[in-house]
């Protein structure tokens, strides 16, 4: 395996439908936020987590992690229009060829999911080549989930792309692999408190 690819983590929002503060929440002996990045840090990428609100507060919340030397803090001045420009604004910290993307509220994506989504699009050779805009994620029982990993070309249509414009229409231009995966982490994410209270461990 090459050098792991850069992770976004968008942990910029309100967390309005939850009524908590998601990257605060607890899971197990850690928070949602340590969870969701440490997986991809274990994997060995280099993190960048998108912040803006209670931004002070989220960089307090990875003071543990902050030794690993690979994690990166953006405080986005956009986050209060929502997740896509959250992500948009991130884009600038990427210096990997390829880059993921995954909300804070998915704390059940592991370091092999990203390890073996790493895999798979190596051995694509468009995606590898970065011969045409491609974009690699997992799918199960038929819905699509995270993390997605971007290629260089793909990266930059997200880039150009005009403000305001979905993250999930921007990908409608670009050549979308679907990998079927084996547990349905990659699916929950977790808006609501009832759904927090189910998955939590």
């Amino acid at each position: 395996m090459k050098t792991m690819p850069d992770c976004i983590v968008a942990a910029g929002g309100l967390s309005s439908r939850m009524k908590s503060w998601k990257p605060a929440l607890s899971w197990g002996s850690e928070t949602m936020l340590v969870k969701t990045v440490a997986e991809a840090l274990s994997a060995g990428c280099r993190v960048i987590v998108a912040g803006g609100y209670r931004y002070e507060e989220l960089s307090g919340l990875l003071d543990n992690l902050k030794s690993s030397g690979r994690l990166i803090l953006h405080n986005s001045r956009e986050w209060d229009k929502g997740m896509d420009e959250t992500v948009r604004s991130a884009l600038e910290e990427i210096s990997s060829e390829s880059f993921f993307v995954v909300p804070v509220d998915m704390p059940l994506i592991t370091t092999e999911d990203y390890r073996k989504l790493t895999i798979l699009a190596e051995s694509c050779e468009d995606f590898a080549k970065d011969e045409g805009p491609v974009a690699f994620r997992p799918f199960y029982n038929g819905v699509p989930g995270h993390p997605v990993l971007l290629n260089r070309a793909a990266g930059k249509i997200l880039e150009s792309s005009p403000a305001g414009i979905p993250i999930r229409t921007v990908l409608e231009g670009v050549t979308v692999i679907l990998e079927s995966w084996e547990h349905e982490g990659v699916i929950q994410d977790i808006d609501t408190l009832s759904e927090y209270e189910s998955l939590k461990p």
